[in-house]
């Protein structure tokens, strides 16, 4: 087998271009098969494309054999391969690079010099100033590649005859980190670009804050109010401003008249007297009846408002009463009906 391949390559050298209509059109073979097959393989399918005047496939393949298992005489191949697609400053390159190899077999040294001195007379292009290799590998394979933003191919590739400077590399594939790297390329010298290409950190997904709508504010319907109550509150109030009056201007009025009598008026002063007692006991009872109103009327206000805003026990009217110290019993007569409120305030 090492003989076959041996013999295709030197063969490949040492050939001239062949007419392409006399060769077979060729199977086409994906990145992915060529990356599986063998070094004979590739070879066999260069030398194929190489017969069928397909240039371009015939170079993409041998660099890829050189990758798996670099041979000199890949390069003078290669060499070869681009002289006769008309890229003559980059064949000389790559001639240039198999004699310099110091696994170059001495019987094919010549013949490459003899080439690489015909070219440079004839190649306008090709300079002795210009830039060996560029070769870029990468993990994953098939990787794009671009040098200042000019796509050169796909990994395993590689690029010749460039002017020495610095230039900017990137590559790239899809679902990987983008591989940037600055290179700077020397006079006749090789040179090789590793990318390890790593997935981008997975980016975590902003978590939803779920919108809390607020409730709609309802609008409480009023408490139905207690006329009775407020009622008794007037009441109240009414009948303490008349004992008021009674205390404040009636009795002293009638204190004034008995200090004005003569000492001989004793039946004027003991009416006067009965009229003070009876204004003063009207006093008395409206003070009693007030306060007695107000405090029943209050009473009930607070037993609606404690009946209504209960959060524990809103229907539990004993435990109202008890809260509150009141007591409500019904009171029957003979000749009457109504109601007694007892307790503490």
């Amino acid at each position: 087998m090492v003989t076959k391949i041996a013999t295709a390559l030197t063969v490949m050298a040492l050939t001239t271009a062949m007419m392409a209509g006399s060769a077979v059109a060729q199977e086409p073979v994906t990145k992915q098969e060529l990356a599986d097959s063998d070094l004979a393989t590739l070879v066999q399918l260069a030398r194929e494309a190489y017969e069928a005047g397909e240039y371009d496939v015939a170079i993409e393949r041998l660099l890829l054999a050189n990758r798996k298992e670099p041979d000199p005489r890949l390069l003078l191949n290669v060499a070869r391969s681009y002289a006769q697609a008309g890229d003559c400053s980059t064949s000389l390159v790559y001639y240039a690079a198999f004699i310099r190899h110091p696994a170059a077999q001495e019987e094919l040294i010549a013949s490459a010099q003899q080439a690489l001195d015909a070219g440079k007379a004839e190649c306008a292009d090709f300079s002795e100033e210009l830039g060996g290799r560029i070769m870029f590998e990468s993990e994953p394979m098939f990787a794009r590649v671009y040098i200042d933003d000019a796509f050169v191919g796909t990994t395993p590739t590689e690029r010749a005859g460039m002017t020495p400077g610095t230039y900017q590399v990137r590559v790239e594939l899809d679902g990987y980190a983008d591989f940037t790297r600055e290179i700077e390329v020397v006079a006749q010298q090789d040179a090789t670009v590793g990318a390890l290409l790593e997935e981008p950190p997975a980016e975590e997904e902003p978590v939803a804050t779920p919108q809390i709508e607020e409730p709609a504010e309802v609008e409480e319907a009023g408490a139905p109010v207690n006329y009775v109550a407020y009622g008794l509150l007037g009441a109240g109030t009414l009948a303490l401003a008349n004992g008021l009056v009674f205390d404040l201007v009636v009795i002293p009025g009638i204190d004034e008249e008995r200090s004005q009598l003569e000492p001989n008026q004793t039946e004027e002063y003991n009416e006067l007297t009965q009229r003070r007692q009876s204004r003063a006991n009207i006093a008395i009872g409206s003070y009693v009846a007030g306060g007695l109103l107000i405090a029943g009327g209050g009473a009930w206000l607070l037993y609606d408002y404690m009946t209504q805003n209960s959060a524990n026990d809103t229907s539990d009217e004993d435990a109202i009463q008890r809260r509150l110290g009141l007591r409500v019993a019904p009171a029957i007569g003979k000749e009457s009906a109504g109601f007694v409120l007892g307790g503490h305030f």
